[in-house]
C-alpha cells in the first residue's frame, strides 16, 4: 500500500493537471488509503505531509479536497505540529462564519504549504459534519498559552448520559476469546449493542419499551429518500450525469449545493413534514386508508410515507433497499418522532448527505400508547468514544427535541 501511495503521488504532482477530476480522485483514493497505513504505523507526520500535497492540487475534487483537509488537520495534531494545525482550523472556521463560507485557495496554499502539483484555484468548503470536526480540533488546541484568546464555537447540544455495568462473557478465562455480554435474563448478548437493547426492553430505566431497532443509517437515509423524493428527483438542468443515476450529482458535494440549488423545494417539503397532521396510529401497522401519491399539505407522515411508497416502489433511489425497507417501521418511527424531528433529520441530510450519511445512533427505541416515546441510544463499550458524525447527529437531534442518550457501557470489576 505505502508503495501504491507514492505511486500515486508521483503521478498527481508529476502530471496530474492535464488529468480528468475523476482520474485525480482515483488517485486520492489511493493516497488516502496509503496514509491511513501511515496512521497504523504511527507516522501521522508523513500522513500529513502526503494529504497537504493531495488537497492543494488544482485538479483533485472538492468533495475530497474537503475529506482530506480535516484528516490532515488531525493528523498534524497527532505529529505534534499543533501550531500548524490550530491556524488551518482557525482559518476553516472564520472563513464558514459568513454567507459565503468558503476558505480561499490562496489561503489553502499558504497554510498548507505543500510541494507542488499544480495550486487549486477553487475555493475550499466544508461540508456540515467535516467544519465540526474542525472546530472540535479548534476547541482543543486555541487553548493558553497557544491561544489566549479562545475563539467563539457554536455550541453543541449535548445528549444525556448514562453508565451501564455489565458482565463480559469470556470462553476460556481473562484471556479468551469474547462471547458477549450476559443480560438480565442470564442470556448472553452478542455484542454491546445487543446487550442495550435488552437492557431497556427489560423495562430497565421506567419506560415500557415495545420495541428496540438497531438503527444506524438505513432508517433515515430511508425516511430522507421517501419524504424528499420531489427535491431529489426535481427536473433541474444537468442535475444527473446519467439517465440511470439514482441521485442528483450535487448530493454527495458536501458543501451544501444540493440544498441550495433547490432552496424553494426544499424548503417546501421540510414545511410540509415540520407542520404534518398527527396520526392517531402508533401500533406499528400500516394504516387502512393508504393515500395515494398526494402533495396535500394536510396529510400526517405516516400517510406522506404511505403515498411515496405506493408511488415509486421500486425505483432506484439513493438510501432505498426496497427488499429490506419495512414501512410499517418508518411509519411508526416517523409518527413517534414527530414533524420536527423528521424534519431535522431530512434537513441534516439535505445540507450534507455525505457528512450525515453516517454516524446515526445505534439504537431506536419505541413504545406505545399512552407514552408514544421514542429514544435514541448511541451505545459506547468500554474505551470508545463519539465520531464527529456521532456527535453531529446527537446535536441536530436534541436541538430538534428527541431523546438521546449516551449509553457507556463498562465492564463490572
Amino acid at each position: 500500500m505505502l508503495v501504491a501511495l507514492e505511486e500515486a503521488r508521483s503521478l498527481l504532482l508529476g502530471g496530474g493537471e492535464g488529468r480528468s477530476p475523476a482520474w485525480c480522485a482515483v488517485l486520492g483514493r489511493v493516497i488516502a488509503a496509503g496514509c491511513a497505513q501511515l496512521r497504523r504505523q504511527g507516522e501521522h507526520g508523513a500522513s500529513a505531509r502526503a494529504l497537504c500535497d493531495t488537497i492543494g492540487h488544482s485538479m483533485m475534487p472538492q468533495r475530497w479536497r474537503a475529506a482530506l483537509f480535516v484528516q490532515c488537520v488531525k493528523d498534524l495534531d497527532r505529529a505534534g505540529q499543533q501550531e500548524r494545525a490550530c491556524r488551518l482550523c482557525e482559518a476553516a472556521h472564520t472563513s464558514h462564519l459568513d454567507a459565503n463560507g468558503h476558505l480561499s485557495s490562496a489561503s489553502v496554499a499558504s497554510l498548507l504549504e505543500s510541494s507542488g502539483g499544480g495550486s487549486s484555484t477553487e475555493a475550499l468548503k466544508l461540508g456540515a459534519v467535516q467544519l465540526m470536526a474542525v472546530r472540535r480540533v479548534l476547541k482543543k488546541l486555541a487553548v493558553p498559552p497557544r491561544r489566549w484568546k479562545r475563539p467563539a464555537l457554536p455550541s453543541l447540544a449535548a445528549p444525556r448520559e448514562v453508565h451501564l455495568r455489565g458482565d463480559e462473557v469470556l470462553d476460556g478465562g481473562d484471556a479468551g476469546r469474547r462471547l458477549g455480554w450476559r443480560a438480565a435474563d442470564g442470556s448472553i448478548a452478542r455484542g454491546v449493542e445487543e446487550y442495550v437493547r435488552l437492557h431497556y426492553l427489560s423495562g430497565a430505566g421506567g419506560t415500557p419499551w415495545s420495541k428496540g431497532v438497531h438503527l444506524e443509517n438505513a432508517l433515515f437515509l430511508s425516511l430522507f429518500a421517501l419524504l424528499m423524493w420531489d427535491a431529489l428527483f426535481a427536473p433541474l438542468p444537468g442535475a444527473f450525469g446519467s439517465s440511470s443515476s439514482d441521485a442528483p450529482d450535487d448530493l454527495l458535494s458536501g458543501c451544501g449545493s444540493f440544498a441550495s440549488r433547490r432552496a424553494d423545494i426544499v424548503g417546501a417539503l421540510l414545511k410540509r413534514i415540520e407542520s404534518a397532521a398527527p396520526d392517531e396510529q402508533l401500533d406499528g401497522t400500516v394504516p387502512q386508508d393508504t393515500p395515494v401519491a398526494s402533495p396535500r399539505a394536510h396529510l400526517s407522515l405516516s400517510a406522506r410515507l404511505a403515498a411515496a411508497h405506493a408511488a415509486h416502489y421500486g425505483e432506484e433511489c439513493i438510501g432505498l433497499d426496497w427488499s429490506r425497507l419495512d414501512l410499517p417501521l418508518l411509519q411508526w418511527t416517523a409518527t413517534a418522532l414527530g414533524g420536527r424531528v423528521v424534519a431535522a433529520i431530512c434537513r441534516a441530510l439535505a445540507d450534507d448527505y455525505g457528512g450525515f450519511s453516517h454516524g446515526a445512533p445505534d439504537l431506536l427505541l419505541l413504545a406505545d400508547r399512552p407514552s408514544a416515546a421514542a429514544r435514541f441510544v448511541e451505545v459506547k463499550g468500554p474505551n470508545d468514544r463519539l465520531s464527529d458524525s456521532q456527535v453531529a447527529w446527537c446535536d441536530v437531534l436534541a436541538r430538534a427535541g428527541a431523546d438521546v442518550e449516551v449509553a457507556y457501557v463498562e465492564r463490572c470489576v
